[in-house]
Order: C-alpha cells, then structure tokens, then sequence
C-alpha cells in the first residue's frame, strides 16, 4: 500500500466504493489481504490479474496488476475463459453449490472461535496471539473471496456470451437469470418484520421521537417492548455480525452498536408499508418464443441452467454476510481491546495505529505515549480526507478496466453505452423552460430495465436512508448491503460507480427498478430535489427539472 502517483496513471484507477469512509491506518491490513486475496487467486489460475491498491488520502484506488485478460477474456471456444477451472464451465457450475457450501462452513467455524475468545481477559501476550489468528483468517477469508469470485464471475461471462449468440443481450439475460433467495434479503425482511411488529405493539411512536442514542434504552424500560426486545435479541443473534462497510474497521457491527439496525427499523417505519414487488419475468418460453425458433429458446435454457448452478447474483450478494462485511469484525474485536489495556485515551485510538505499532506497544517495544500525538494528528487527517471524498473523481488514469473481471462486474466502466435515441428523447425538454436550457444527459450502464421519473435524493452514506421519501430516486456513489432496505420505497437508483454484478444492479432487478451505475458523477451533478427522469435499458440520466435550491 501506498500513495497513488503520476507514474501510477499508466493505468486504470476507479475509486473503491466499498470504503465511502475511506481507511485508518489499521485499517490498511485489510486493503491489503483484500489485494493480495485477489492477485493469489488469479496466479492459481494461472492467469495473470488481481487488483492493487493506492490511497489517495485516506481512500482506496483499486487498479489491474498487471494487463490481464482483455475485455473479451480471450475466450478460445463458444463460452470457454480462462478464468474457469479446467476452461469449462459446466463442469466448475456443476460442483459450485458443493464447494461453496464446504468453504463457508470452515470458514465460519475459524469466525466463530474467533467470537468466543474472551478478550477482556487476555494480556499483551494473548491479544498478540488473537490479532495475529484473526489477521491469518481474514487473509484466508479474502483469498477464498477471490478463489471463487473470479470462476464464477467467469462463468456468469460465459453465460452472457452464450446467450448474446442467441440475441439476448447482458440486460435481458441478467434479468431472466433472476437471484435466488439469500442472506441480504432474508435480513431486510426480518428488518421489515421489527418494523411491523414495532408499529403492532404500539411502538412506533417511541422509534420516531427517540433520539437515536437513546432508542434502545427507552424499549428497555417500556413494558410493552417486551417481545418486541426478544424478537431483537434473535435477529441480533442471527444477523448482527456485520458492518456496514467493507473491510472497515472504523465500523462496528450490528451487534456491538445496535443503533444501526434500530436505525434502519426507524427507517422503515417512517416510510410506511412496503410497496409490493413486481412478478419476476416471464418464461423463457413466453417472452424470447415470439423471436426465437424452439431449438433457439432450448439452448437459451441450458445456458439459464448453467447460470443457476453457479450463480453469480446471487453470490456477489451472499458471500457479504460470510466475508466482506465480517471478516475483519474479528481484527477491529482486538485493536479495542488493545486500546483499552494499553489505556490509551480512547479505546478506538487502536485503529489508528498501523499494525507494526500496534504490536510494538503490545511487545513493550515501543512506548503508548510517544504515539499520542501522531495518533491525534492521523484522526485530524482522516476527517479532513472524508470530508473531500465527494471531491475525488470516480476514475483516474488510463481507459478501461486493464481486462480485471472484478473491476469490469462490479466497479464497472460506462463503456460500450447505446446511443441516446430511445426513451429517455421521448420526454422532451424541462417542463416550462426551452428545450436548450436543459443539461446533457447523464451516461452510464444501465443494469437494470426500465424507465422512471421521481426527485433526486441525493445520499453519502447508507445511515442516511431515513431521509428518503416513497417515490424518489436514490443517488449515491454507490450501495452495499447497508442499502438494502431502502429499494422498496424507490422509483429508481442512480450511481457513480457499479457494473451488472454490483450490489446496486443485482437489488434493483430483484425489485424490477430502472438502475443506471458507472455514471462517475451523479453525485456532483445531481442535486436533492431535481426531477429525474431514469432510463435503464439505455443507461440515461436526464434531469427534467431543477428542485429548489
């Protein structure tokens, strides 16, 4: 890890969307499991590729590690990649639910030893012990990401070539492939769940005018919170270890700060009902037979089979609650613990040490007090870098994505865009203004279809989801599975970054919402409050009216 520079710019850089907060110092061991997961994996697949990092300030830049594979993934065959195990992807599909299954069961297994260690009662000794096991199973945790991510990821590419034979494009074929159930959706019903109970048992009226700080301790002492507390403290158990940020050790979980969730339940309630969601698309048969012969359509289905027996949607969104958002909880369980045994001021002063400091003070190496100050001097930077995230420019150097899948699917580049002729020119100019007044339309990918209008509510961060209003378009950089809950109040998503494999696109399909990623620059030129009309089959943001100021 270190600071991004010209001699850097030979190659593509897009600003990582997964750390909206930036990283502290400690922080970058994971940015650095995460870049090295990725660039392991790729050698044992014996390709060239993986990711590096950079830091511009306290931000993270992810570029190529080398050239990669081009665009096109050098595919020999109708539907072979070298990313792919063996180069078939039938093959590698076909035991996809069986080693994944195998993987993740491990894998929770070194998490939940981790859970159990009893930290509080551990010396310098044993929390060096603690953070070096959980620093080894993050590692392990990212490279697995990895080992999987790129394979299946290929097969979903495979999946695409195949049916782009067939004359059905990435868009359609990404929404007949559909996603099944998972973890993320099953945690925003359970959300969605407390809020109904909430509002049932007469509560919510303590959720709406409680200050968040407080919220929890006023359920405590409302007698009629009872249930609704014992309904909590389950989906605590089954769904409070994550962060809302991507290897962020700066974010607590779920469980070490309810709020979070309380937030969210808040959120829901303010909102109101959960509008109803769309029928998914019709049969293959049904919406592609009016174009396609019926050996056509038979073929179509056996790519769709492939499809759901490594599916990629579906586990870009399951894998969050198993490593992204949880991986690191371990390694941020130990640096507060080491920050309250070496009584530094602040139990979160840990994080701002860098983990060779860390373990010097924990060795009696080095002494806490000589630290304090740089320690001090590295929060001031921190905040002040936060405060210009929205400054940063969501693509630096080169074009393209140097042929990395991982930045190609899910940072995405808003290349290869349709021309602006279809619906998004069928509105016409700003109500009451001349049709030369109205500003360029926004390009990006549109991965999600259809098209929509609704004001501008434009968002940082996902804890501010409470301020969306039914009916409105949710702009932001981009989302993770902290937005979740926010898709069933929407008209439409607009994002700077993002590609058909994002968390944004997978969501909003499932919601049958119109989506438009890889924009770099909605946030800037978007303001709360514009009208916007959405198109995403053509990847198009126009803004038809500007809101008051």
């Amino acid at each position: 890890m270190r600071p991004l520079t010209s001699a850097d710019l030979d190659r593509p850089w897009r600003l990582d969307f997964h750390q909206p907060r930036g990283v502290v110092p400690l922080g970058l061991t994971v940015i650095e499991d995460i870049a090295a997961g990725s660039r392991t994996a790729a050698a044992a697949l014996g390709v060239d590729g993986g990711l590096v990092a950079r830091l511009v300030g306290c931000h993270v830049y992810l570029g190529p590690a080398a050239d990669g594979i081009p665009a096109d993934g050098h595919r020999s065959e109708r539907g072979s990649h070298p990313l792919i195990p063996g180069g078939n992807p039938a093959a590698y599909a076909v035991r996809f639910g069986e080693l994944w299954a195998e993987l993740c069961g491990q894998l929770r297994d070194e998490l939940a030893a981790l859970d159990a260690l009893p930290l509080a009662e551990l010396d310098a000794q044993g929390l060096t012990r603690a953070w070096r096991q959980a620093r080894g199973v993050c590692s392990r945790a990212w490279r697995l990401h990895f080992a999987v991510m790129y394979p299946v990821f290929a097969v979903h590419e495979a999946v695409l070539a195949g049916l782009a034979a067939e004359g059905v494009g990435a868009l359609e074929a990404s929404e007949l492939i559909g996603v099944p159930d998972h973890t993320i959706a099953r945690t925003d019903r359970a959300l969605a769940a407390l809020a109904d109970l909430a509002d049932t048992e007469g509560l919510a009226s303590i959720f709406l005018h409680s200050p968040s700080g407080q919220l929890l301790h006023r359920l405590q002492t409302e007698p009629r919170a009872a249930q609704w507390l014992a309904r909590f403290a389950e989906f605590d158990t089954a769904y409070g270890q994550r962060s809302a940020a991507v290897g962020d050790l700066d974010s607590p979980s779920w469980h070490e700060s309810p709020s979070i969730p309380l937030g969210l339940v808040r959120a829901a309630l303010v909102a109101g009902p959960s509008a109803p969601r769309p029928t998914r698309p019709a049969g293959v048969a049904t919406s592609l037979g009016t174009r396609l012969d019926a050996e056509a359509v038979a073929r179509v289905k056996q790519w769709l089979t492939l499809a759901g027996q490594a599916p990629a949607a579906w586990w870009n969104e399951e894998h969050n609650v198993l490593i992204d958002l949880r991986a690191h909880l371990p390694l941020r369980a130990v640096a507060l613990a080491a920050g309250r045994l070496l009584e530094l001021p602040a139990a979160d002063d840990a994080l701002y040490l860098h983990e060779s400091e860390l373990l010097d003070l924990l060795a009696g190496r080095a002494d806490a007090t000589a630290l304090l100050t740089p320690i001090q001097q590295r929060r001031a930077f921190v905040e002040a870098w936060r405060e210009r995230r929205h400054d940063l420019p969501g693509h630096l150097g080169a074009p393209g994505n140097g042929g990395d899948i991982v930045l190609r699917q899910i940072l995405g580049t808003p290349e290869a865009r349709p021309a602006t002729d279809g619906h998004v020119d069928a509105i016409g100019p700003r109500p009451g203004q001349p049709p030369q007044s109205r500003l360029p339309d926004l390009e990006g990918m549109g991965v999600s279809s259809g098209v929509a209008r609704g004001r501008a509510r434009v968002l940082a961060s996902a804890a501010d989801i409470g301020q969306l209003q039914r009916g409105e378009v949710l702009v932001c950089e981009a989302t993770s599975p902290s937005w979740t809950p926010a898709f069933d109040r929407i008209a439409a998503a607009v994002c700077d970054a993002g590609g058909m494999l994002t968390h944004a696109a997978i969501v909003s399909r499932e919601y049958g919402l119109p989506c438009v990623c890889a924009v770099l620059d909605a946030t800037a030129l978007i303001h709360t409050g514009d009208l916007l009309l959405v198109d995403g089959d053509l990847g198009v943001v126009r803004v038809l009216e500007r809101g008051m100021p």
